[in-house]
């Protein structure tokens, strides 16, 4: 199996998240998101997080869901909707890095993923646009024993 297909593999399953909005938006938010095995090349995620803004007393319940696709070298990110909408597409571009642009004019949303060990991640979403400005950093963690996970043939 090549290293995006383990990649894609150790995904599956539930994470915790701590997100950081700075910018024009700040906030923080914390919960928890889940890959869910559709096929063997399709997975859905779904996130049920709580978010905090400086100036607010009140927490507020966010949700999201994506659907993430194996082709090949590259997976694929659709918004999780009624008729799916792509997102981006994105392939190693070192052993453990990937960066893609998703234009949705008039925002520009340039992403990067940090796979910094089979049960930690980072997923980094900088947004420019004439009324967004901001960045957006999730950190996804969890306890894994990935014995299994890894071909012998690919290392981490």
């Amino acid at each position: 199996m090549s290293l995006i297909g383990n990649i894609f593999n150790i995904l599956k399953g539930t994470w915790n998240l701590q997100r950081t909005i700075t910018g024009k938006q700040q906030a923080t938010a914390s919960g928890q998101g889940e890959f869910l095995e559709k096929s063997p090349h399709h997975l859905e995620y779904h996130e049920n997080m709580t978010v905090q803004f400086p100036e607010v007393e009140h927490v507020f319940s966010a949700k999201k869901s994506y659907l993430f696709e194996l082709h090949g070298d590259a997976i694929s990110v659709f918004f999780n909707e009624d008729e799916p909408r792509f997102f981006h597409r994105f392939q190693l571009e070192n052993r453990m890095t990937a960066s893609t642009l998703h234009s949705c004019l008039p925002d520009i949303y340039k992403t990067n993923y940090l796979f910094q060990a089979p049960n930690r991640f980072t997923i980094i979403h900088n947004v420019t646009g004439h009324q967004k400005q901001y960045t957006s950093e999730t950190l996804y963690t969890r306890h894994f024993y990935f014995s299994n996970v890894l071909s012998p043939d690919v290392q981490a």
